[in-house]
């Protein structure tokens, strides 16, 4: 994929009242749904996608996320596409910047790529060739070191399309050293795979 096009989804501060009563975790459950939307959007028009969080770490909005979600597409047809459909369900809670075209890879500052982190769920391929009892010793000890990464990093609450179940949606950012855009393909949520990392260009607020 290559983020030619982005435009940001700004969180808005709930009511006060809001904020109280369910506690701060409540702007992180608005940028799930958010980007629940993003995620359904682009399955339903088969759009690819790639999410950037210019706030990372910042202490405002969603823990970790900060308050604003960048959506990247490969054209500005695409982008506009997701935009539209985003503005016309979108209520108070947000606002959408237009459509912007990425700046050429050469002005670029600095990239970097956001990883979905999670548990090992089975003894890996390359591990079904040695005894069992040592592929459950090194899987024990995958889930531990991953277990440790996953420790204090962001995350929100995902629902699976295909099973309905609720997973947590872990995110870790990673700076890059390359200075070119292209790169692999996101998965469905927007985000790097293990082996594939999505370049994303850093830029400035649209604020």
């Amino acid at each position: 994929m290559h983020p030619k096009n982005y435009f940001d989804i700004q969180l808005l501060s709930a009511p006060r009242n809001t904020e109280t009563t369910t506690g701060p975790s409540h702007a992180s459950h608005r940028l799930g749904a958010l980007w629940k939307s993003v995620h359904r959007l682009s399955a339903h028009h088969h759009i690819p996608f790639a999410v950037a969080f210019p706030h990372w770490m910042q202490k405002r909005g969603a823990p970790g996320f900060g308050d604003v979600l960048r959506i990247f597409t490969e054209t500005p047809e695409s982008g506009t596409k997701m935009h539209d459909n985003l503005m016309s369900e979108s209520d108070y809670s947000c606002v959408l910047s237009p459509v912007f075209h990425a700046p050429p890879d050469e002005a670029i500052q600095g990239w970097e790529a956001f990883m979905m982190l999670r548990l090992p769920s089975g003894v890996s391929k390359t591990r079904k060739s040695i005894p069992l009892d040592q592929a459950i010793a090194l899987q024990k000890q995958a889930w531990e070191r991953r277990a440790l990464d996953l420790k204090g990093k962001p995350y929100v609450l995902m629902m699976a399309s295909s099973s309905g179940q609720r997973f947590r949606l872990t995110v870790d950012r990673q700076v890059l050293t390359g200075t070119s855009s292209g790169g692999g393909e996101p998965n469905g949520y927007g985000l790097s795979r293990a082996t594939q990392t999505i370049a994303l260009p850093c830029l400035p607020d649209n604020r």
